[in-house]
């Protein structure tokens, strides 16, 4: 298309450029230019209607591709498929989250010479999908996440999961009796098909199977933007077998660090650990329960009282309890109401051994005894 533009405006270039002819050459000029006009003319008009008809093809593939067929209870296969081996058609999960899972098989390369050398050419149709995947997961899509074998991807919602076949999609958390999914093919090629999850009248996408019978096919035959729309829609939240959501501060046995376990609604458990510099919670490893302290406070204890020791304090002439913490000794005082330990600040104890007395002043300000949060 672009070399018939171009041939265009070259010949409109030569229209104009022209000379004033002789009295002599007048009739052969004239001759000329009428057969230069002519032919430019023809080729103006043909390159307007290759425009039209290059336009009209590919809103015909768009429209084709995104026409909605009706719903089934029961999924659909394009034609190609019931000539591949049930074996082919079963899917796997990549990534990390499951989100995600393929089934492959072969095919016939498609081969071009490029400066000489025979080489593979380009996949369009593969290329769509993994940029797809990469907008919808956010993840960065290679080309062993998504081979160019590719034939089936099956990419599930949130509370769903993939099963082993085509447009297979179960409930993480379940459903009521009364539901029942649904089928829907998209494109007269039968490239997309969406599965819904319907709940008392309310349909929700469970996810989007897309298939690719020729990795070579142009792009417009798997249309972004319906892909989107749906893995965009609501989300279904089961109501069926909901659990106790709990919460719950533990310590790890390796290094005493605590770590908070929640559990929601629907069983999904995670771990945190609070970093005081961020004053956040950041996602760790889930460990087994046997790596936990059962109970903190009880254990807390006996780790604490490993780090006591007693030391006559010079500023309340007795004999107290000693624990360091960030570098800082502090009296500790049993609390019998509480059934912890307290910790207070004091200037006297505080001083290493070898520096000078404090001052009156600090022995005042710390004659008040204030329990320090050290935690």
């Amino acid at each position: 298309m672009a070399a018939i533009i171009f041939a265009v405006i070259s010949s409109q270039n030569r229209m104009k450029t022209t000379t004033t002819p002789s009295t002599s050459n007048f009739t052969t000029d004239f001759l000329e230019k009428e057969e230069n006009g002519s032919s430019s003319y023809f080729l103006e008009i043909f390159c307007i209607v290759s425009l039209i008809a290059f336009i009209m093809f590919h809103l015909h593939i768009y429209f084709k591709s995104t026409r909605l067929k009706e719903r089934t209870l029961f999924p659909k296969s394009p034609d190609w498929m019931f000539k591949m081996l049930d074996s082919q058609k079963i899917l796997t999960p990549i990534g990390d989250n499951g989100q995600i899972s393929i089934a492959t098989r072969g095919y016939t390369q498609q081969l071009v010479v490029r400066s000489g050398v025979s080489v593979e050419n380009s996949k369009p149709a593969i290329e769509t999908i993994r940029r797809i995947i990469q907008k919808i997961v956010e993840i960065e899509v290679s080309n062993e996440f998504i081979p160019g074998s590719t034939c089936i991807v099956s990419i599930s919602k949130r509370n769903f999961r993939s099963g082993t076949r085509h447009a297979e999609f179960v409930p993480l958390n379940g459903g009521p009796s009364t539901s029942h999914f649904e089928y829907q093919m998209i494109g007269e090629d039968d490239r997309i098909q969406v599965t819904y999850f319907v709940v008392g009248g309310v349909s929700y996408v469970a996810g989007v199977c897309i298939y690719v019978e020729n990795p070579y096919d142009v792009r417009l035959h798997y249309t972004e933007t319906i892909i989107r729309r749906l893995m965009n829609s609501p989300d279904y939240w089961s109501k069926n077998e909901l659990e106790e959501e709990t919460t719950s501060v533990v310590r790890r046995k390796s290094n005493y660090e605590y770590v908070l376990i929640t559990k929601n609604r629907y069983g999904d458990v995670k771990h945190s650990e609070f970093h005081g510099d961020k004053k956040s919670f950041d996602p760790v490893d889930i460990l087994p329960l046997s790596a936990y302290i059962n109970n903190p406070e009880r254990e807390d204890l006996k780790f604490q009282a490993k780090n006591l020791c007693i030391r006559i304090c010079e500023f309340q002439k007795k004999i107290v309890m000693i624990t360091e913490r960030n570098g800082h000794n502090l009296h500790t005082i049993w609390n019998e109401k509480k059934g912890k330990l307290d910790f207070f600040e004091c200037a006297s104890c505080d001083l290493p051994q070898e520096a000078p007395p404090p001052s009156y002043n600090s022995f005042i300000r710390n004659s008040i005894k204030k329990p320090v949060n050290l935690f």
